[in-house]
């Protein structure tokens, strides 16, 4: 059978080389060691490759290691950023129920205002009604009397007081006091009248 023949075509690349003396002999002695300057050359490229992957392997680790630096930053971030969240979560409820606070005690003061503002009017009511029966009394005190010794109404400015009968009597000062026989009805010449409590307001 005819031998087939690869789909693939052979790669020949020829490279052509300029060397200094010191160089051919290096690449001579390399030669030797390797079988062939192809060898030798092959040797060298692949050497480099290799120097080349391990310092393409450090610097993935040096990636690595920074990647792994930045997801511990990351986390330590997050962690921060969780915790300060909650932070600000705790301060916003405080905030609320002090916000919560403080409207039920502003609801309790108006709740007061309105309180007192009817206790207020409530004292205003009762203030005019006792002025009103002030006036009203005051409208009924006597302020003259009738003095049968001189036959008219004498000012109460001439009025004297005398404890008599369990009570106070009044009589006509300029007169002084003067009882007859008979008591109260017989009229002394100088009383006027007879009241429980004296003018001063004590008792008998």
């Amino acid at each position: 059978m005819p031998r087939q023949r690869s789909a693939q075509p052979r790669y020949r690349r020829r490279v052509v080389l300029e060397i200094t003396p010191d160089e051919s002999t290096l690449l001579d002695g390399l030669a030797d060691r390797h079988g062939t300057i192809r060898g030798a050359v092959m040797a060298g490229l692949h050497g480099l490759h290799a120097d080349r992957g391990a310092e393409l392997e450090a610097q993935l680790g040096d990636l690595r290691a920074e990647l792994a630096g930045a997801e511990q930053r990351a986390q330590a971030d997050r962690e921060a950023m969780t915790a300060e969240a909650g932070d600000l979560r705790a301060q916003v409820a405080a905030g609320r129920q002090a916000l919560k606070a403080a409207q039920t005690q502003a609801k309790d003061l108006r709740t007061d205002l309105r309180d007192t503002r009817a206790k207020l009017s409530n004292e205003r009511d009762a203030r005019r009604a006792a002025q009103g029966a002030l006036q009203t009394a005051e409208a009924l005190l006597v302020h003259h009397a009738y003095c049968a010794t001189c036959d008219k109404l004498v000012s109460e400015a001439e009025w004297a007081e005398e404890p008599w009968r369990n009570g106070f009597a009044t009589y006509h000062q300029p007169h002084g006091f003067h009882e007859r026989n008979g008591g109260f009805l017989s009229q002394p010449a100088s009383l006027l009248f007879w009241r429980a409590q004296s003018r001063s307001g004590g008792g008998s």
